[in-house]
């Protein structure tokens, strides 16, 4: 059995770098047509591993990442609610030389490997998208990442809000990012074409 499968079976990983080679970034074409109007609650902390302060430097960072997009506007009061509570956040990999890195949601069968391997940083998120006008649930599901080492990604992807800059240059600077921009690609598959209308 190779090493990359044995690596891949011991974490639950659901994606592994290639070695040597630096993958080059899939750029998404520029969204121009209508847009859909969400606002952001306060995220909810459950870890004790992050405080109140960096809870709402996440959301923060979420935002620009919605907008960014030129999808969403985002608004105090809109047509979608989304919820988002921090169940884990731990920071303190201890090691790790492989830059093992990936994001998903639970059914991928990585959140075992998060929890399990002390040796790496990990983030899960619990998301939900809410219809304002009847309450309705739209989308729910866990986002969640991890990171063994500071590699290329972070160094790339320096983002982070000052409540969160403690983080910076470390691996959980790669899982917030990595963590943060799967949420915003499951809130993009989520919400239906008839949000997009202003």
């Amino acid at each position: 059995m190779s090493l990359a499968i044995i690596i891949s079976y011991l974490c639950g990983c659901s994606f592994l770098p290639v070695v040597g080679k630096k993958a080059s970034p899939v750029k998404e074409s520029v969204y121009s047509g209508p847009k859909a109007k969400i606002s952001i609650a306060d995220f909810e902390i459950i870890s004790s591993k992050i405080s109140s302060q960096a809870g709402i430097g996440l959301r923060l960072m979420l935002i620009e990442k919605l907008t960014g997009t030129g999808r969403f506007t985002v608004e105090d009061r809109a047509d979608l609610l989304l919820r988002v509570t921090v169940s884990v956040f731990e920071p303190n990999a201890s090691g790790g030389r492989l830059g093992i890195g990936g994001g998903g949601g639970l059914n991928n069968g990585l959140i075992g490997g998060l929890i399990n391997n002390v040796n790496k940083s990990h983030m899960v998120l619990d998301i939900s998208i809410i219809d304002t006008a009847d309450s309705g649930t739209i989308f729910s599901s866990k986002v969640l990442a991890q990171a063994s080492e500071v590699d290329e990604y972070a160094a790339e992807n320096k983002i982070l809000a000052q409540d969160l800059a403690i983080y910076e240059n470390t691996p959980m600077e790669k899982t917030i990012n990595i963590c943060l921009q799967e949420a915003l690609r499951y809130v993009k598959e989520a919400v239906p074409l008839k949000y997009y209308k202003y």
